[in-house]
């Protein structure tokens, strides 16, 4: 693949240090700067990696629960995805040579060029974000805020575990997932104002009761 950043421009003057996707600790990518590169970048890359959707943490270092669940769990987040799903990290391309493991600072300074070249909202970090082709704009994030390591693998494992019991594994299906989750979060909500009314109900009763 022609090494991305050769006879680009350069931002503000200044070569950005070249980084590296990776599938796992032993396959890397050179990581895209700018939305051109970026473009250039996923066209050999889908070519060459065929995936029904890709994932990516956009986390960075300040997101402590996700940093440690990412440097944790990242083996058992990609055996979650399966076969279907690509998890993407960003890699710095001399540990990467050097088969070091995941470190999460590697990953976290390239998410804020990936966010840029997109043109998307910072304030909505940490999330996941998948997509299936990145020129189509057409993506789904799955909310990581305020939430620790064990609650964010117990979701993935929901959520995973939703989207292979469904007949294909895509965006369409990600969006059934997180309606068919907030429908679940509403009930639960409902559900637990109803006791409470009648707690209340209950309490005003007894207060009648010995009133008489």
């Amino acid at each position: 693949m022609l090494p991305l950043g050769q006879g680009l421009p350069r931002k503000n003057g200044i070569r950005i240090p070249k980084a590296q996707f990776e599938e796992d600790e032993a396959t890397n990518y050179e990581s895209p700067n700018g939305f051109f590169e970026l473009m250039r970048w996923w066209r050999d890359f889908s070519v060459e990696r065929k995936y029904c959707i890709y994932c990516i943490v956009m986390a960075t270092n300040s997101d402590e629960d996700v940093v440690y669940f990412v440097e944790k769990y990242h083996q058992e987040l990609s055996e979650l995805a399966g076969d279907r799903c690509l998890i993407i990290y960003f890699r710095d391309l001399d540990k990467a040579k050097m088969l070091g493991p995941l470190r999460f600072e590697e990953h976290s300074k390239r998410v804020f060029q990936f966010i840029d070249a997109l043109n998307m909202d910072r304030s909505s970090l940490p999330n996941l974000l998948f997509f299936e082709q990145i020129p189509s704009g057409d993506f789904v994030t799955i909310d990581l805020k305020n939430k620790d390591a064990k609650e964010i693998i117990s979701l993935l494992r929901d959520l995973f575990s939703f989207l292979y019991r469904q007949e294909d594994v895509s965006l369409n299906s990600l969006r059934k997932y997180k309606f068919a989750k907030s429908l679940r979060i509403n009930v639960e909500k409902l559900v637990r104002g109803a006791v409470h009314f009648g707690e209340i109900a209950l309490i005003e009763y007894i207060k009648t009761f010995y009133k008489q």
